[in-house]
């Protein structure tokens, strides 16, 4: 079962969602679980609780990582450990005596198998989300050459597999209630609160580290820039020496020939007098980034930008209502929590967000964050362009159904 499959079965997240996901996915997207987390529609933990019902090993929740034995990098040596995003975690003492936990970010038989060699004992797998496995292995070996293989944190977080290929291990209890509990396995928090060996609650015994297999000095790597997902995104917008005029902004995008020209016009015009701002696509309930600039926004943000409208939001309230927010940002939910994020440098926040109508219907929000002392003409102009918007998309509409 894929991985959408198992989030809609467990009932963390709804079909629609999912299928838009999707989409966004398949027309260039990053993968489905970097855009349900960035969109701040499921949970990292939920992405890892169903990557371990999918392949049949326990999920590590990112609680689980943050309380590791740092000392077990001294085990698997960063060479192993970073090509195969494989991470420590603790000691297991069992009937077959001492076993590792290890989070991978893709426990495949062959990764196990080669992890277990390298330490000398039996490893005992999990799972967790893709950024997360990323983050933790940059903090337990800071020195280690990242580029071999192992995703930078802000990529995409989680594999989806069409069928298990693991070993069939029940799963156990490093997750809380949600996750399936079989005691005779390994209990990661029992031993992190009492600082015994995992599932027993009794002190760990001292134990020589497994030695570490002959390795070759790693040669120092230059430091490489994060692989940003390739998205469909325009060329930026030429430097000029003057941002254009209002005027001017009307006359293009009444003469623009796309509905991607009239979103780049649009923010082009935004850039002259706004901190920031981001054109919305209004689709199937869901408010999608589209165009931006400004604070934090990248392609890979606006990509994984995805806002359902049936969820308490600014964004919700103005494609309802049709009418323009201006001021400071009201209370919302955790969808739009994380989109301010990408504009917490540009505090205080004063906003103007507008809704693009094509007759009756809301096709486009877009938003810009001003100076604070700017904000009633700058909002009153972005206004006109908004509507101005609308009117394109209709003329294109009509030219299409000419054509």
């Amino acid at each position: 079962m894929r991985l959408g499959e198992l989030l809609i079965s467990a009932g963390w997240i709804d079909p629609a969602v999912i299928a838009a996901a999707l989409a966004r996915q398949r027309s260039g997207g990053p993968r489905l679980g970097a855009i349900l987390v960035g969109a701040g529609l499921i949970s990292a933990d939920d992405i890892a609780r169903g990557l371990a019902r999918q392949r049949g090993v326990p999920a590590a929740l990112e609680r689980h990582l943050a309380q590791r034995d740092p000392a077990l990098a001294a085990v698997l040596p960063a060479a192993i450990a970073m090509p195969m995003a494989a991470l420590p975690i603790a000691w297991s003492r069992g009937a077959q005596g001492m076993s590792l936990v290890v989070c991978f970010r893709d426990p495949t038989p062959d990764h196990i198998a080669e992890v277990a060699r390298a330490v000398g004992v039996p490893v005992i797998p999990a799972v967790a989300c893709e950024a997360v496995v990323a983050r933790e292995l940059a903090v337990t070996y800071p020195d280690a050459d990242r580029a071999a293989g192992v995703p930078d944190p802000d990529a995409a977080v989680d594999v989806d597999f069409d069928e298990p290929s693991a070993p069939a291990f029940n799963l156990v209890d490093l997750d809380d209630g949600r996750v399936h509990k079989d005691a005779s396995q390994v209990d990661l928090m029992a031993t992190r609160a009492t600082g015994g060996a995992l599932g027993t609650g009794r002190p760990a015994p001292r134990i020589e580290a497994p030695p570490r297999p002959p390795a070759a000095p790693a040669a120092p790597a230059a430091p490489t820039a994060p692989t940003v997902p390739a998205i469909a995104a325009p060329a930026p917008t030429p430097p000029s020496s003057a941002p254009p005029s209002l005027d001017a902004t009307l006359a293009a995008i009444a003469a623009a020939t796309s509905r991607d020209a009239v979103a780049d016009l649009a923010i082009a015009f935004a850039r002259g007098a706004w901190r920031g701002g981001v054109v919305l696509v209004v689709r199937e309930g869901l408010a999608v980034g589209h165009r931006g600039f400004g604070g934090q926004v990248t392609d890979a943000a606006l990509a994984s930008l995805l806002i359902p409208l049936g969820q308490p939001s600014m964004f919700t309230t103005v494609h309802d209502d049709g009418k323009p927010l201006i001021g400071a940002p009201p209370l919302g939910g955790l969808a739009q929590s994380r989109f301010l994020k990408l504009f917490a440098g540009l505090a205080p926040l004063q906003i103007a967000l507008h809704a693009v109508h094509v007759r009756d219907r809301v096709v486009n929000l877009l938003f810009a964050v001003a100076p604070t002392d700017a904000l009633p003409p700058a909002a009153t102009a972005l206004g006109l362009v908004a509507a101005a918007m609308g009117e394109a998309y209709e003329r294109l509409i009509r030219d299409a159904k000419r054509g």
